[in-house]
């Protein structure tokens, strides 16, 4: 909202101020002036409402000049407008009213929230001069009354122009505080502003201060009454400020407070779209937003990419993306993609889906989902590149698929030579060395439980045959009894039945015992018990430090080697339990020593 420098009025204040208070034409003011007849007349019908000029009739012609000089003498009536106030003191006339509310009026409209807020408070700060008729007028916009942090903005008259270049910034020690203070307006004239307890004449600026002739200032005030700075006007064009000029000022400062408010709200919308930007311009995923399009009862849905970030459009190879629409681009068969738009739509749920690109062949995973409080049926979409992903997943799946062949192949080729051992080693004859038989036996056997903890953990659930109920308390005792712990004691403390495979729970038992006797002591005592929904097994060793207790359970990792310890036994019992969906962890017993709970298992009701 540029508007002129000077005001209209001020200009025809100073021609007969220059002229000595001479009567003038309505002709000889727009000469004096510059401005067209048709500007100074409704500015001189101002000036007398304000009480500064008067006017009459003299002949063919209407004359002006300052209320404060002596009637001009003719023989015609008085034709001072008859809703003007009579004398400075008295109330101004409703026409004089309507014509101020009516320019406040038009400078709200004219506001601009888009302005930054120097620019808005010098827009203030000059209809503030003009709409009281002052010479000098600030606006202050400070926050909880920091000083030291104030905006301000000064307008001055021509009169004041040699103080054109006058910058200094108030402190808060001026009797402006206390309008600020108080939150209530201020007027006085200039003796009694100069009496008055706060007045400090300018304190160290009054050598460079415009001097001032009488004051009135009003607060700005916040939407929850918070003070948020004050306007200022002093030297009136005639007279001193009244309480008309009063009213009109805090009205003003009515309009500066809410245009100061929706300035600060605009720039923290502005600030947070640039933030938004900038995330989403920079985004690694591909983002964009598409809507239902306006189509023709005969031609078929379809919808318009309204926005899309720079990584969409890398992906979809079309910079150019935003306005057009997915059959005109087609990224692949456009049906698919439309089909789930207009599903999203139409439910109001998120969906996931993967799409490849014929051109690039690049594959896409999609997450696509409803853009809340939009009317147009806008859809939101995020996209990555998962080509390099989905091609390591099937080399992954590739490795499996060899690694579960070799395994299958291996733990047939080394079963028939090891059943034909097991059947050698119990038909020696009997001078052979007992002790070396039973190390035989054991080796084979060792062999076996091998064989079958690579299947469980190469195979996972395809190792495992059909389950059946088994009863803990034989399984547990049959495992112990396999091993050689004659120092060792085991306690079955539950005859449960689970659904289960008897292979695999003596295996799982085996590994436990062995696990418990490995890494704690010859004479350990091991406790099988039952859980609410599982079971568990217990020892009194040493126990696994809770930083270690993940960590046990991965292939090949153990801490006794020197006693036997592969590294596969812990794996194979995590494996065994994700085969059955059982929740596995490892805590502390009672004890002291490890306990290992299996949750979630299927209880086989046993009969009475």
């Amino acid at each position: 909202m540029p508007g002129p420098e000077r005001a209209p009025s001020e200009v025809i204040l100073e021609v007969f101020d220059e002229r000595g208070y001479e009567p003038h034409t309505t002709p000889e003011v727009a000469d004096e002036t510059g401005y067209p007849p048709q500007t100074v007349r409704p500015e001189l019908r101002d000036l007398v409402e304000q009480n500064v000029l008067r006017t009459k009739d003299v002949g063919d012609e209407r004359v002006w000049w300052p209320s404060d000089r002596d009637e001009v003498e003719d023989t015609e009536p008085d034709l001072t407008l008859t809703d003007a106030p009579a004398d400075e003191e008295t109330e101004p006339s409703r026409q004089w009213l309507l014509k101020k509310h009516s320019r406040l009026a038009r400078f709200v409209t004219q506001l601009n929230v888009s302005d930054d807020l120097d620019e808005l408070l010098r827009h203030i700060t000059e209809e503030a001069r003009s709409l009281v008729g002052a010479h000098q007028s600030v606006t202050s916009r400070t926050v909880n009354q920091d000083w030291g942090q104030a905006i301000n903005a000064v307008s001055l008259s021509e009169k004041y122009a040699e103080y054109s270049d006058y910058s200094n910034e108030p402190d808060g020690s001026g009797i402006y505080a206390l309008v600020c203070e108080r939150n209530e307006p201020i007027r006085m004239t200039q003796s009694e502003l100069e009496s008055h307890p706060a007045w400090n004449a300018f304190g160290d600026d009054e050598d460079e201060h415009p001097p001032m002739r009488g004051w009135l200032a009003v607060p700005i005030i916040g939407s929850e009454g918070q003070n948020m700075g004050l306007i200022q006007v002093s030297d009136k064009y005639r007279g001193e400020f009244t309480e008309a000029d009063e009213v009109l000022l805090v009205q003003l400062a009515n309009v500066a407070s809410a245009a100061i408010e929706n300035a600060r709200l605009y720039d923290d919308l502005r600030e947070s779209e640039e933030r938004y930007r900038t995330l989403f311009d920079s985004m690694t995923e591909g983002y964009c937003v598409v809507e239902a399009a306006d189509t023709a009862p005969d031609e078929p849905t379809d919808f318009r990419y309204v926005e899309a970030n720079p990584a969409f459009r890398r992906y979809a190879g079309v910079q150019d993306v935003v306005g057009t629409t997915v059959r005109e681009q087609a990224f692949g068969i456009p049906d698919e993609w439309i089909n789930v738009f207009e599903d999203i739509v139409q439910t109001g749920t998120r969906g996931a889906f993967q799409r490849v690109l014929e051109l690039s062949e690049r594959v896409l995973q999609c997450h696509a989902f409803t853009i809340e409080g939009t009317t147009n049926r806008q859809v939101g979409m995020t996209v990555q590149d998962i080509t390099e992903r989905v091609e390591h997943e099937r080399k992954l799946e590739a490795s499996n698929q060899r690694l579960e062949s070799f395994a299958s192949m291996l733990a047939h080729e080394l079963r028939n030579p090891v059943t034909i051992g097991q059947i050698y080693s119990q038909q020696l004859p009997e001078e052979t060395d007992a002790e070396a038989t039973e190390y035989v036996t054991e080796a084979f056997d060792r062999i076996e439980n091998m064989i079958d903890v690579m299947l469980v953990v190469t195979q996972g659930q395809a190792a495992i045959g059909e389950s059946e109920g088994i009863s803990l308390g034989p399984a547990a005792r049959e495992a112990w009894e396999s091993l050689n712990t004659p120092e060792a004691t085991l306690q079955v403390e539950t005859d449960i039945q689970i659904e289960t495979d008897e292979t695999y729970i003596h295996h799982l038992f085996q590994n436990l015992f062995e696990n418990a006797i490995q890494h704690g002591r010859n004479d350990a005592t091991v406790r099988v018990g039952k859980m609410e929904d599982g079971f568990f097994v217990a020892d009194d060793g040493g126990g696994i430090p809770a930083a270690e207790r993940e960590r046990v359970f991965e292939m090949g990792v153990t801490t006794a080697a020197d006693n036997g310890g592969t590294g596969l036994g812990l794996a194979f019992v995590r494996e065994l339990a994700s085969v059955y969906d059982w929740s596995l962890r490892v805590t502390e017993s009672a004890a002291g020593g490890a306990r290992f709970e299996f949750a979630d298992v299927n209880f086989v009701a046993q009969r009475s």
